[in-house]
């Protein structure tokens, strides 16, 4: 696992203040809150920025275009982490690999 950052390798963002239009931000922690509709109800999913990677060094989530864009591996993760908590409770018909 590692830890992403923004911008080039060794640099770091700086968190912008929190604004009121709701606009996605880089967390200086390392942690996320993503809200997701999920079986009928909103659900708070909360994450870390750390990111797995296979032995080659390719990411084994979604990634965008733009590496530094947290965005889509965030989301993916919170997807996942919300549907194997489905699924591990026997609630769930899917697999966690067909919500992606």
């Amino acid at each position: 696992m590692v830890r992403v950052t923004c911008g080039s390798p060794g640099t770091t963002c700086t968190p912008a203040p929190s604004p009121p239009t709701r606009i996605p931000v880089h967390s200086a922690s390392g942690k996320y809150a993503v809200k997701l509709f999920w079986m009928g109800c909103w659900r708070k999913v909360i994450l870390d920025d750390l990111i797995p990677f296979d032995a080659e060094g390719r990411s084994l989530l979604p990634q965008c275009e733009n590496e530094s864009e947290l965005w889509l591996p965030i989301l993916s993760k919170a997807i996942i982490k919300i549907a194997s908590l489905n699924y591990n409770s026997g609630d769930g018909d899917s697999e966690v690999s067909e919500c992606l």
